[in-house]
């Protein structure tokens, strides 16, 4: 079992899309970009998400509006489902882990297809992995559209 990183507030990443498209002067300061685009990409089994979706602004990165998805086939789809928790979880003993879901990008931007949304809100469902997933949301309207009311 992993172990979480000290200075994390989660116990895990996930990101099987990424990108995202400025739309405000808050975006020139978004974290997300800036990890996005300074981490060494790719790492060994990275689905390569994170290639060409934030350009150089000065000492920065932001956001081109590139969106991008893991293959199909790619073991990323399959990670929350395999995903066996970490020794020291960040809320504490035997409580449920945090898994922070597409950190590096927005989930509902417009122009992400449905079935990416739909890939990774299925993922979480069919975990058995108890677990509480945060998915940022910087844009409110898509959330709402992408819920399916069955």
């Amino acid at each position: 079992m992993p172990s979480r990183k000290p200075d994390w507030w989660w116990d895990y990443s996930w990101n099987p899309v990424a990108g995202c498209k400025p739309v405000s002067p808050g975006c020139k300061n978004c974290f997300a970009a800036q990890i996005a685009g300074t981490h060494s990409w790719p790492f060994a089994g990275s689905a390569k998400v994170h290639d060409d979706v934030t350009d150089a602004n000065g000492t920065r990165r932001i956001f081109n509006g590139t969106l991008t998805a893991a293959p199909p086939a790619h073991l990323t789809w399959i990670s929350p489902l395999t995903w066996g928790g970490v020794e020291n979880p960040a809320l504490g003993p035997e409580k449920p882990s945090l898994i922070f879901v597409v950190g590096m990008g927005d989930l509902f931007v417009e122009g992400r297809p449905n079935e990416d949304i739909d890939r990774v809100v299925a993922s979480i469902a069919q975990s058995d992995h108890i677990g509480l997933y945060q998915i940022p949301l910087i844009r409110t309207r898509g959330p709402i559209g992408a819920v399916r009311w069955t």
